[in-house]
């Protein structure tokens, strides 16, 4: 962890209890995260340098050298939660196992997939590409916070919530801080 940080694992559905991929995706976060963020400053600034303009977003987003993870921490771990809902198989190992580990063949997988997830996001959607921005360059405003909420409502449209505890009644959430 970075700075002393723990992160927060917290089951996100039932049955959400792969401590394994949990932890594996904890691990990688810091790593990760910034893709979030790379791949939507990426499309944006080519857009912007292909129309030959110039707007206040792009000159926020040039000048950003770095942002707080809390500002998309909440859009990583609704990414992270679908992912443990669509693809984990509850901690059976699939074969074959090409030589690879379980951990080895999880931490291949969930790269492969926060990559290809990202980046299909970030072709697919300007909404998104725009919310993400936003929230990083407008941090700490209500133009940040508004992009915040609309960054996470594309994000419940695209994956749901119906599986998800954090929008399903009564929460029942199992918390275990990673350090």
């Amino acid at each position: 962890m970075r700075g002393g940080e723990q992160v927060i694992i917290s089951r996100r559905f039932d049955p959400d209890r792969n401590s394994v991929l949990q932890n594996l995706q904890s691990k990688l976060y810091w790593e990760l995260l910034y893709w979030l963020y790379a791949c939507p400053r990426q499309r944006y600034l080519n857009a912007v340098q292909l129309v030959n303009t110039d707007t206040e977003l792009a000159v926020l987003v040039r000048r950003c050298e770095g942002f707080d993870h809390h500002l998309l921490e909440s859009a990583h771990d609704k990414i992270a939660a679908h992912y443990r809902y669509a693809v984990d198989n509850g901690g059976q190992i699939t074969l074959p196992f090409h030589g690879l580990t379980y951990e080895a063949r999880l931490e291949r997988d969930w790269r492969t997939y926060w990559r290809t997830e990202v980046a299909k996001l970030t072709e697919r959607d300007d909404e998104f590409v725009l919310a993400v921005l936003e929230v990083v360059a407008y941090r700490g405003t209500a133009t940040g916070d508004e992009a915040s909420h609309f960054l996470m409502g594309r994000l419940n449209a695209i994956y749901g919530v119906d599986w998800d505890f954090d929008f399903c009644a009564p929460i029942r959430h199992v918390i275990r801080r990673v350090t």
